[in-house]
């Protein structure tokens, strides 16, 4: 297991099955874990050169995080949802020109994601909308597949009150980079050392720029 702490943030490459178990219970986890689905598309130019996600066999991330913080926010596929009752639910409209899943000739293009929430404190900012509408990224700029847009989490992780942020299952970062930006404590577990140096790299370049913190 490597270690590296930057800034306010304390981050681990190593399996969040083992990792996990062994931390005290945080505030908030708010997370993109693998969904379950094997990463399989009819997308033919990009998804077929993708590599397979760790974990993404079975819905045990789910199981792993479910009841292990006070608030709980998880990205999860209406293909595959995970045996969790949400409290609240929301829909992530991903814009134009994304969309994959099913035939084109039959099926409506799938340009929604989902976003469990649990256990959360009084949201911070008024009471928004559910649907949540914020461009997807064509090409990921870190190369990471399932990357989220830099804004999405932002606006996630500042709308809870919850100050201490944990994603064991951090991929390129992109919630410690939003943590980074609000001022949060956060920590983030990253089985794949190639994206574990990229989301220090993202981490280390936004303390870097010293943005937002309001």
């Amino acid at each position: 297991m490597i270690k590296r702490i930057i800034g306010n943030a304390t981050l681990y490459c190593g399996d969040a099955f083992e990792i996990l178990p062994t931390m005290e219970r945080p505030e908030a986890i708010v997370t993109d874990p693998p969904y379950g689905k094997k990463q399989k598309s009819n997308h033919k130019d990009y998804f077929r050169h993708t590599t397979k996600l760790a974990g993404d066999d079975s819905l045990d991330c789910y199981q792993l995080i479910d009841g292990a913080s006070k608030c709980l926010v998880a990205f999860y596929s209406p293909n595959n949802p995970p045996p969790i009752k949400w409290r609240n639910v929301l829909v992530w409209n991903k814009g134009l020109g994304v969309g994959s899943g099913g035939d084109p000739k039959t099926c409506w293009r799938r340009d929604v994601e989902l976003i469990g929430v649990n256990g959360n404190a009084a949201l911070l900012g008024g009471r928004d909308s559910s649907v949540l509408s914020f461009n997807a990224h064509t090409k990921p700029p870190s190369g990471h597949f399932c990357e989220k847009p830099e804004a999405l989490m932002t606006y996630l992780v500042g709308k809870i009150s919850e100050q201490t942020i944990l994603d064991p299952f951090m991929g390129s970062g992109t919630t410690g980079v939003a943590c980074a930006n609000l001022g949060r404590k956060f920590i983030g577990i990253e089985i794949d050392e190639k994206y574990f140096d990229i989301a220090c790299e993202r981490i280390e370049a936004a303390y870097a720029h010293g943005r937002l913190f309001a």
